[in-house]
């Protein structure tokens, strides 16, 4: 079987990081730790994923910053979690995650990825 390299599929940049998230839409409201987030999407940690394509509406807490908004379940991982596409976000909530994924050092790459993020918001 070829090795497939998914590195490059990313579409945005992404820091590890171990915050709540508590998610709404499945069977009970729970909270559970984020392993990476991007303004993209999140990767959470649970053993019990949800089904892919499933809405849920997210909410978090980043440098006194409150997010709240929906997302799609995107993938999975048998006993480890899923990860979460953000629907659009408004400027705040993606200026927020930026300063966050920046001073983590991931947005090495460059302020580019910070102009287009905010330049597809059409502000």
């Amino acid at each position: 079987m070829d090795h497939i390299d998914y590195s490059n599929r990313r579409a945005h940049a992404r820091v590890p990081c171990e915050i709540q998230v508590r998610i709404e839409g499945i069977a009970q409201d729970v909270a559970v730790t984020a392993r990476d987030l991007s303004v993209g999407g999140l990767f959470l940690f649970t053993r019990h994923p949800e089904p892919l394509n499933r809405d849920l509406a997210v909410e978090f807490i980043i440098d006194e910053t409150q997010i709240t908004t929906r997302g799609r379940v995107v993938h999975y991982i048998s006993n480890v979690g899923f990860g979460i596409r953000f629907d659009p976000m408004n400027v705040g909530d993606i200026s927020a995650i930026l300063r966050f994924i920046g001073d983590a050092g991931g947005l090495s790459s460059g302020a580019a990825c910070a102009e287009d993020e905010l330049a597809s918001t059409g502000t």
